[in-house]
């Protein structure tokens, strides 16, 4: 869920406080607060009585991303604003679904000890006096507790499968299996709007049906001679694309194509490591939650990132106007500077 707060100057938020129903913290953004110029720093206490400096801001820099994961389980963790008033966003995720399982298998046992304690509790009538219809009635209660233990739930009560998994435990019939083992190899052209993923034996272009997937019926020439296409001059390389803005990505690894997919409006976890296109400098790596089109990341990252599947990896080159775009961000990126990302999508949801 989503995590705001202001800190006046001097002033300390502890935590676990602040995230009573949340297992980890995420701070992702911080920035001056109102018309204030600063300088501003934002500091982290530890446990063990650390003081950790995560971001300065000044008349330079007014904003600054942050990938800061706290412990809300642990108490002495606290953030504190020093030199000037700061805004700080984020998310704090809920607890692990593993513990949803064992509250749900402790309830099943519960459920189920107490049908049974209602059957030989009475010590004026056993259980073999009872009626037909009342042991019919019993048995009943006792099925119906005693199917659903918790290794036997449904994903749709409560799932802790990760994503790849899912397919394997719903199984497939032989004709499935077959279906996913072997594309269908005789259609020659598949219409298509925009680009939704490789398509094994296909090629992605317009030709003379539109746009769309192509057979790709290329043969690889003797000697190393580039590909040509259709009388187009040099074609890109295949899993290279350009979207709006000037944004490129090339695929490095497919996904799946059963497993789920970046859609804008979802939260995605997503592995990257970033470089300056210019020189190859790295200037950050890691891994980050965030909201798929909401803004949250740089615009680079909302057009690159959708449509990608769990498993796959892409290297985008973003123009500085999806970027960072004029003012950089200081010291690590220059203005004016194109990145370069390699991003891998690891979950959805």
């Amino acid at each position: 869920m989503f995590f705001g707060h202001h800190l006046k100057p001097g002033s300390r938020l502890r935590v676990q406080d602040a995230c009573e129903k949340a297992d980890v913290l995420t701070l992702t953004s911080v920035c001056l607060s109102g018309d204030g110029d600063g300088p501003g720093t934002l500091v982290v206490h530890t446990p063990d009585g650390k003081r950790l400096s995560v971001a300065r801001l000044g008349t330079q820099t007014r904003f600054a991303r942050l990938d800061v994961q706290l412990d809300a389980t642990t108490a002495g963790f606290s953030i504190e604003a020093v030199g000037a008033e700061l805004d700080i966003a984020g998310f704090a995720e809920p607890p692990d679904a593993e513990e949803a399982i064992r509250t749900v298998a402790v309830e099943a046992e519960k459920a189920e000890a107490k049908v049974s304690a209602e059957v030989h509790k009475s010590p004026v009538k056993k259980p073999q006096d009872k009626t037909p219809a009342q042991v019919q009635k019993v048995s009943a209660e006792v099925q119906k507790v005693s199917v659903r233990k918790p290794e036997e739930k449904k994903p749709t009560e409560v799932s802790v499968k990760k994503p790849e998994e899912k397919k394997a435990a719903q199984g497939t019939s032989p004709g499935e299996k077959a279906k996913v083992a072997a594309p269908d190899q005789t259609q020659d052209f598949i219409s298509a709007s925009k680009f939704s993923g490789a398509k094994p034996g296909m090629v992605f272009k317009k030709g003379k049906q539109g746009l769309g997937y192509y057979k790709d019926t290329y043969t690889p020439p003797k000697g190393g001679v580039k590909r040509k296409a259709d009388g187009e001059g040099p074609a890109a390389p295949p899993g290279k694309i350009t979207l709006k803005g000037g944004l490129k990505y090339e695929v490095v690894q497919s996904g799946n194509k059963n497993a789920p997919k970046a859609i804008r409006g979802r939260h995605v976890h997503v592995r990257y490591e970033g470089r300056l296109a210019a020189n190859g400098k790295r200037f950050d790596k890691g891994t980050i939650k965030f909201k798929l089109g909401a803004g949250e990341v740089i615009q680079g990252w909302d057009i690159g990132i959708a449509d990608m599947l769990v498993g796959e990896k892409r290297k985008l080159l973003i123009p500085p106007a999806l970027g960072y775009g004029g003012g950089g961000a200081p010291p690590d990126i220059p203005p004016n500077a194109s990145l370069t990302f390699e991003v891998e999508l690891l979950r959805v949801g």
